[in-house]
């Protein structure tokens, strides 16, 4: 997949409101993606990003007030996946899609910020 195109894409972005989160949203919007601009104490700062994309080329993005350091504020990786249908019908296309939403999604939640969720020895940086 080409890295630098998020077309239908959305991104939730911890830190956006400035440094790297802030360069990280922005290159997100210019390929893109539709954000979710997180941000702690710099709510302002924030909000101005936001509405910088919404401007540029109708771009989406909306602010999201949570500091993670914060025991109450807290990242929920929630997605799941629900089929009603005989066992019989469960096929190899069928558990390749449940390990990639549980298996590969919450890894990815963690991940796909640019590894900013993450601490040296918590994540196997392997493939």
């Amino acid at each position: 997949m080409d890295r630098s195109s998020f077309g239908g894409r959305v991104a939730l972005i911890t830190g956006a409101s400035g440094g790297i989160g802030q360069a990280v949203a922005r290159r997100r919007a210019s390929g893109g993606a539709a954000l979710g601009l997180g941000c702690g104490a710099h709510g302002q700062a924030a909000e101005m990003l936001a509405a910088e994309i919404t401007s540029a080329a109708g771009g989406t993005a909306i602010t999201v007030g949570a500091d993670l350091r914060r025991p109450e504020d807290v990242l929920v990786s929630n997605a799941g996946l629900s089929h009603v249908q005989p066992c019989s019908a469960l096929n190899s296309a069928w558990h390749w899609e449940i390990f990639v939403m549980y298996g590969l999604g919450i890894r990815r939640s963690a991940m796909d910020a640019d590894g900013t969720l993450t601490r040296p020895g918590l994540v196997d940086r392997g493939h």
